[in-house]
């Protein structure tokens, strides 16, 4: 009966509310060639080294062009800035072959240079990029972004290499304990960073930018170096953090840069027009390399959070396409039923981050209990209806079955209860925890959801339901001022890598303060693995190792989900849900959007 009176009402505001012009200003009018996307929340930056996530990374890809870009349906890396490229036989080396039409929107080249430049600053302790670790597969640049030490033999001059192949590295604090003699039993790391020195005359140096393994031959030919053998490392040259940025726009203008009078880009748009809280504008770049290709003419994202106001905006003609995770949950099944509504597979985690440095979080038995009071069936059946299904584990895909990811956490209110009560908390008594999410419907229903679930088997439980605006809610995030908080998790590629190397002890993506040395072990020993069975079989060890622990409790995993109006090609459902808009033409010869007719139907 609720959810029934939850649909009744949100067709009636569909019905009711007008398309709210006024917050956002002009409209713009449907004409050929400009596309209206509706896109969530302000982008935090426009600076593709500082952009925190997919809000941000939907328009980035396409203000800014990488080596390689993204094939619009299959995702596969083609051909961009580089238009050739070669690999060793190790996959450790690659060499790519710059377009000389490549330019910058003011007419500069685009030279192997700026590539250097713009990856050096990406991994500089200063600028502080939140995704700086997808970069660590580049020789030497954990070491120059997390300010570690590298171990000389003093003798040869050769690096020594840990029991995984790499370089070994070391915080300062480990070296002046190793060479003070320190440590005991309880430190496992350090008595085996101890072993592994026996015998050497060794020095710890730090590294400078000039060390990380990027290096121009030429204006265009760029040549990397990779850690460890890396054959997915062309997938990671489509992502924004391995996009150029201009040298002499950040250098005058400082963080300024991305102003539209300050920007400087080299993709197939280039940002005109930026006005917090009512929209960011693309127009077409003449300059760009391959701008015949390009049909649109202006790109209008609308920043807004609000589904019911941005499904009218749709449903009025005024919006082209509606993102994934921003169609309301009560409209969902109707949606469904529409000729606009567009599914596909999407390598996207629901989950919760859990603080394990505040009690009682700190104890396991409290976190598994959580997550074993969750009915996850009943929330998809019930909840959600795009075609989510049940998550137990951390990665959402056995991808294609090359993965043997392990079942995860299931739901079991008797071992729940039971694992309560031997931490101290009888029936959730005394139990009072902090719920972060943020702010829209779909968060918002999900979070009184769970609420309720755990409510159902501790019934003494007290969860407090905090909702903050999306940029304020990254900050508190970071700053871990959180009990649980609610997060999703897209696949920066297509590997369980992207999804396991975010929980490692080094990555900003981890603000749990978990701390698993075994993991991170298992981790970079899957990645440094040439062997792609034995690689995978490592990392599903890894997320054993995670789910055992639980500093996260995996609730679903989703699906690409948006409305796309019958004149908008190109715009595909595909397994990142990225979407290059150099490969979108709208041809507005269709018919309107008709959710009365679906509603008729019934």
């Amino acid at each position: 009966m609720e959810r029934l009176a939850s649909i009744t009402v949100g067709l009636l505001l569909l019905s009711a509310c007008a398309p709210p012009a006024a917050y956002f200003g002009k409209i713009e009018p449907p004409e050929e060639a400009v596309l209206r996307v509706g896109n969530g929340a302000d982008p935090a930056s426009l600076d593709p080294h500082r952009a925190p996530g997919s809000v941000e990374e939907q328009i980035l890809i396409n203000l800014f062009e990488g080596l390689t870009e993204y094939d619009p349906v299959t995702l596969e890396p083609i051909p961009a800035v580089a238009e050739a490229w070669e690999v060793d036989a190790r996959a450790m080396r690659f060499r790519f072959h710059l377009r000389r039409a490549a330019r910058w929107s003011t007419g500069r080249p685009v030279t192997a240079w700026d590539f250097v430049y713009s990856w050096r600053r990406a991994l500089a302790p200063e600028t502080a990029s939140p995704n700086a670790y997808l970069l660590y597969y580049i020789k030497n640049a954990e070491a120059y972004n997390t300010g570690k030490l590298k171990v000389r033999d003093r003798r040869t001059g050769r690096f020594l290499r840990d029991e995984f192949g790499r370089d070994l590295l070391l915080t300062a604090e480990e070296a002046d304990r190793i060479r003070r003699g320190e440590g005991s039993d309880a430190e496992p790391r350090l008595q085996r960073l101890r072993r592994r020195l026996e015998g050497f005359v060794w020095e710890a140096v730090s590294l400078r930018a000039e060390d990380v393994g990027v290096r121009a031959l030429d204006e265009h030919t760029l040549e990397v170096e990779t850690e460890v053998p890396t054959a997915f490392f062309l997938k990671l040259t489509s992502l924004g953090i391995y996009r150029p940025v201009p040298r002499e726009a950040v250098e005058r203008h400082g963080r300024a840069w991305t102003r539209p009078e300050h920007i400087v880009s080299n993709g197939p748009f280039r940002l005109v027009e930026f006005t917090p809280g009512r929209r960011v504008v693309l127009e077409k770049n003449p300059l760009y390399w391959d701008a015949a290709r390009v049909r649109l003419e202006r790109v209008i994202f609308y920043p807004y959070d609000e589904a019911t106001t941005l499904l009218n905006l749709y449903k009025g003609g005024e919006v082209d396409v509606l993102v994934s995770g921003l169609l309301p949950p009560y409209a969902l099944r109707l949606l469904r039923r529409t000729r606009d509504y567009v599914s596909g597979p999407y390598l996207l985690s629901y989950f919760l981050l859990v603080n394990v440095r505040r009690p009682p979080l700190d104890d396991g038995r409290v976190r598994r209990a959580l997550a074993l009071a969750i009915d996850r069936e009943r929330l998809c059946r019930r909840l959600l209806a795009a075609g989510q299904q049940p998550l137990g584990a951390f990665t959402p895909s056995d991808f294609h079955g090359l993965y043997p990811r392990p079942k995860g956490v299931a739901y079991d209110p008797e071992q729940a209860r039971r694992l309560l009560a031997a931490a101290g908390y009888p029936e959730g008594r005394g139990l009072r925890l902090r719920y972060l999410y943020n702010a829209g419907a779909l968060h918002a229903q999900i979070a009184e959801a769970l609420q309720a679930e755990w409510r159902r088997v501790f019934p003494q439980i007290r969860i407090e339901l905090i909702a903050q605006e999306w940029q304020v809610y990254l900050e508190t995030v970071r700053l871990g001022d959180f009990d649980l908080a609610r997060r999703s998790f897209s696949a920066d590629f297509s590997d369980p890598a992207s999804f396991l190397d975010s929980m490692l002890s080094t990555s900003p993506n981890n603000p749990t303060g978990w701390r698993n040395p075994d993991y991170d072990r298992l981790v970079q020993q899957a990645n440094a693995e040439p062997d792609a069975r034995r690689r995978m079989a490592l990392l599903a060890r890894a997320e054993h190792v995670l789910l055992e622990d639980m500093p996260i409790i995996p609730i679903y995993s989703s699906v690409a989900s948006f409305l796309r109006k019958p004149y908008v090609r190109g715009w595909h459902a595909n397994i990142l849900d990225r979407h290059p808009l150099k490969f979108v033409v709208v041809e507005r010869t269709a018919t309107a959007f008709d959710l009365q007719a679906v509603t008729r139907a019934r």
